[in-house]
């Protein structure tokens, strides 16, 4: 989109947006910040980057390729590249860029009730990615490309309905299924009403949101708490001393049969991190105890590092190594077995959750079964 576009979207956006009651306190001069980021990215585009030992050389190597507007990923084929920076970009994905940039922001609005510079700095470029993903890229078809973006300002008046801006999702998991559905548009017309719906829908569930966890999601939390009891968390922390012991038996047989090996088990190591954060399951605080579960199932993480012990049970006894795996598997695992915590988990850093188990827990009329 033209830059006048995207600063009339945004700043209609923001109009409907100040019209409500919101729950954090927006600095100074917010409004003109977010719009002035919002319109420079056209003017300076951004950059992944990678750092790279470059063994030939023996120096360090900084690769970087533009982020493209309307493209969800960069594209790298044309370039002579080492094959893991090759891998680096490619695994590049624009919507999971955009939520990880908004996780960013609403973490700092949980604990400080406003929004730094570099806040708006994020927010204001993800709202420009957002905008610019109902546009067809010009790679697809650059005449639409070019046809949409000139005459999108002929439809800037729609922007006087208020029944554009109505879609108000409620946490994470809300917005990214909203994302996930999000259009590309084929007139100039659609362009401006897809751009105008998702910037206040991205803006509603950073800044609109409550920052206390909303009832329906308290109600889970609650049922969910009462059910990770007895004897369920008993074998949830057995498998978590479970996972400590086996990867002292790891490094044990490692320093047994080839010490050298011993850096490439220690990589595992930050599989143990489910077995550490299983033990926030004992507390009775509610934050601690959801923040410990989602900590505690970061899947691609845990089973990623978990590669070097699998690689050396094959040259060792490989019974503490299948054993730790196991264990560390079944940690982030088990949480996902209950329906309440898969409901809730995406939202868990999107809120704050302040019931206690179980001396607050009559505050919420839910009962626990």
């Amino acid at each position: 989109m033209h830059g006048e576009t995207h600063k009339v979207v945004t700043q209609r956006a923001l109009s409907y947006l100040r019209s409500m009651e919101l729950p954090v306190v927006l600095p100074r001069n917010f409004d003109r910040k977010l719009v002035r980021e919002n319109v420079k990215l056209d003017e300076e585009a951004e950059y992944a980057e990678m750092r790279y030992f470059d063994f030939e050389t023996g120096g360090t190597r900084v690769y970087r390729r533009r982020i493209a507007h309307h493209s969800e990923n960069i594209d790298v084929a044309s370039q002579n590249l080492p094959s893991d920076v090759q891998l680096f970009f490619a695994l590049y994905n624009k919507k999971r860029d955009i939520l990880g940039r908004l996780d960013k922001v609403r973490r700092e609005i949980l604990r400080y009730r406003t929004v730094s510079e570099a806040g708006i700095a994020e927010l204001g470029k993800v709202l420009h990615y957002v905008q610019d993903r109902c546009v067809p890229s010009p790679t697809y078809d650059k005449w639409l490309h070019d046809e949409i973006e000139k005459k999108a300002r002929k439809y800037h008046e729609l922007l006087d309905d208020p029944t554009i801006f109505d879609a108000k999702p409620i946490g994470r998991k809300e917005l990214r299924k909203m994302l996930d559905r999000q259009p590309v548009a084929r007139t100039p017309r659609e362009a401006v009403i897809c751009a105008a719906k998702y910037t206040f829908a991205v803006l509603f569930a950073v800044l609109g949101n409550a920052l206390e966890a909303p009832a329906g999601h308290l109600e889970k939390a609650v049922r969910l708490r009462g059910k990770f009891s007895g004897r369920v968390l008993q074998v949830y922390i057995g498998l978590a001393l479970l996972a400590l012991i086996s990867f002292a038996l790891v490094l044990y047989e490692v320093w047994k049969t080839n010490i050298y090996y011993l850096f490439i088990a220690a990589l595992s190591a930050v599989s143990l991190q489910p077995a550490l954060f299983a033990f926030k399951s004992l507390s009775k605080n509610m934050q601690t105890f959801l923040n410990g579960l989602f900590e505690a199932t970061d899947i691609i993480e845990t089973f990623s590092f978990l590669i070097p012990a699998l690689s050396l049970s094959i040259l060792m006894n490989p019974l503490p190594f299948l054993l730790f795996s196991l264990s560390a598997t079944m940690l982030v695992v088990f949480p996902f077995l209950f329906k309440d915590f898969r409901e809730i988990r995406e939202d868990i850093p999107w809120f704050l959750w302040r019931t206690a188990y179980p001396s607050e827990t009559k505050r919420v009329k839910v009962k626990i079964s």
